[in-house]
């Protein structure tokens, strides 16, 4: 993943990660910020690209994926494919958590 803020001088961020058998859970706190995967992330990713189910649970946020910008509201859920293009835009702050899903 790839990611800007518009508080590139004050960013923080923490990421915490806990492997749970198959699946992984992982939670981020974080200033502002847009984090992107692109073509050239998943080329260089590894071989394996998990699906990742992410909620927010401080604010609104949005996604682009595939053409579409589903407009998130505080809580609700979205599953991502790492073998695919996507944007997610935190435009207050980042209180989120993800489960990272194999593919298999």
């Amino acid at each position: 993943m790839d990611c800007s803020s518009r508080e590139d001088l004050s960013f923080d961020g923490a990421l915490t990660g806990v492997a749970l058998d198959a699946l992984s859970l992982n939670q981020v706190t974080a200033s502002t910020q847009d984090a992107y995967r692109t073509p050239g992330g998943i080329a260089r990713g590894q071989q394996q690209h998990p699906l990742y189910l992410i909620t927010q649970l401080r604010s609104a946020w949005h996604v682009r994926m595939g053409g579409q910008v589903p407009h998130l509201r505080l809580d609700d859920a979205v599953l991502v494919d790492s073998a695919h293009a996507y944007e997610l835009h935190y435009p207050d702050a980042v209180a989120c958590i993800s489960v990272q899903i194999p593919q298999a």
